[in-house]
């Protein structure tokens, strides 16, 4: 139970984190809306171990990352649906300049910026779990 809740809690931090970067996506005003949202995610990211389990798949950080990537994007796109006042739209990332490296300015599409960041999301939660799965062993 204490690994449920921790992992639980970590997940809502980490979206919270990379929601934080995308200004594409308006998180509602209304508190209970955010913890909807948040605990959701969690949960659909907290999922995957079951399913994976029940597919007699290996678990490690690839199809950590896979599967708690479609299950996050197909929930969100469910709430994008379902809740009042969030909202997904075009967001627009500015030029970068890091020496030999420029990045033009483009935009990105509101499924772009939904899928772009939960693979994110997903992606620093296998990370995290990757390296937490070894202390627990």
């Amino acid at each position: 139970m204490k690994k449920i809740v921790f992992s639980f809690l970590l997940n809502i931090l980490i979206l919270a984190f990379v929601f934080s970067f995308f200004n594409g996506i308006k998180l509602p005003s209304d508190l209970i809306y955010q913890s909807l949202i948040f605990g959701g995610l969690s949960v659909s990211m907290i999922m995957h171990k079951p399913m994976l389990k029940f597919l007699t798949v290996n678990i490690n950080i690839l199809t950590y990352w896979l599967s708690a990537s479609l299950l996050a994007i197909g929930t969100f796109y469910l709430l994008n649906t379902v809740v009042p006042g969030l909202s997904i739209v075009k967001s627009v990332v500015r030029s970068m300049d890091f020496g030999a490296v420029t990045v033009a300015s483009f935009e990105m599409s509101p499924m772009l910026v939904m899928v772009t960041s939960l693979a994110l999301a997903s992606l620093i939660s296998a990370i995290m779990e990757t390296l937490k799965k070894p202390s627990e062993e």
